[in-house]
């Protein structure tokens, strides 16, 4: 594989890399610009999210997993702010506990659950096979 080939192939997994630490990073900001806490659980919610969507995508289809997850973690996520985060207040050290027990909780329940083996969700037909720019070849599925 000539070097230039190599180059843009390392190039372009580091932007998609680094574009999804930015949604995650984003999530994150967005959290403790609204609600003004720390959120450790983000995390442990972002990867309840893939579970869910492994889970859901045999009996719902690809397209329905990828909009029916982030609802779900949604959900979980009203829980703990309605159900826990209200009943004591917004006091931050609180919020800080309690977000990093809700991860530790949330990763426990992925390993009851899941196992502690890692899944794949087969790809779509429409992202299988490669994309070709002149002599340069990239996954679609990335």
């Amino acid at each position: 594989m000539p070097i230039a080939t190599e180059l843009i192939t390392h190039l372009l997994n580091g932007l998609v890399l680094g574009l999804l630490y930015a949604v995650i990073a984003l999530g994150f900001m967005l959290i403790l610009g609204t609600m003004e806490v720390i959120n450790f659980s983000h995390g442990a919610l972002f990867a309840l999210g893939g579970y869910l969507a492994l889970a859901l995508q045999p009996h719902v289809g690809w397209w329905a997993a990828l909009a029916l997850a982030p609802v779900g973690v949604g959900l979980v996520g009203l829980l703990m702010e309605f159900g826990v985060r209200r009943t004591y207040g917004r006091d931050p050290l609180f919020g800080l506990l309690f977000t990093f027990g809700a991860a530790l909780a949330i990763e426990e329940l992925i390993r009851i659950v899941w196992g502690s083996r890692g899944y794949t969700i087969s790809a779509p037909a429409f992202v299988a096979g490669p994309f070709q720019a002149g002599f340069f070849f990239y996954s679609k599925y990335r």
